[in-house]
């Protein structure tokens, strides 16, 4: 079977993870699966924020369970948090970053590495605790 075709058909939402770090240069390939991905018009302004700290990522996940009032337990074992933004006026920013974040699920797949899209943060963003 194709290998592309294969990290497709088995990719799947994980939110249970082990306590293994991502290599460097895994996350690197994962990252360069989002920077390739298409956008409209080939503007690519998306831009991403890659967070491995264990310090950030709690800050974060308090921030967000502050803000919604709900557990956001998914970040207490994630390895790495990547957060996709894009410039306000790009009409096809959220379709642009879709496109990347599925890129990188399927380079993480074929890396081994369990993924998940959440959208927790979406609409957050300008909170000062999120900043």
């Amino acid at each position: 079977m194709n290998e592309v075709m294969d990290a497709i058909r088995s990719r799947r939402s994980v939110r249970n993870y082990t306590d293994r770090k991502i290599e460097d240069e895994v996350l690197a390939e994962i990252m360069d699966a989002a920077i390739h991905a298409p956008s409209g018009n080939g503007l690519k302004t998306w831009r991403f924020t890659v967070i491995t700290n264990r310090e950030m990522i709690t800050k974060l996940k308090d921030a967000v369970e502050k803000d919604s009032g709900i557990p956001f337990k998914i970040y207490d074992q994630a390895a790495a948090v990547v957060i996709p933004t894009n410039k306000r006026d790009n009409t096809f920013g959220i379709e642009d970053n879709s496109a990347a974040i599925m890129s990188m699920m399927i380079a993480a797949q074929s890396f081994g590495v369990g993924s998940v899209w959440i959208n927790r943060i979406k609409g957050r963003s300008d909170l000062p605790s999120i900043r």
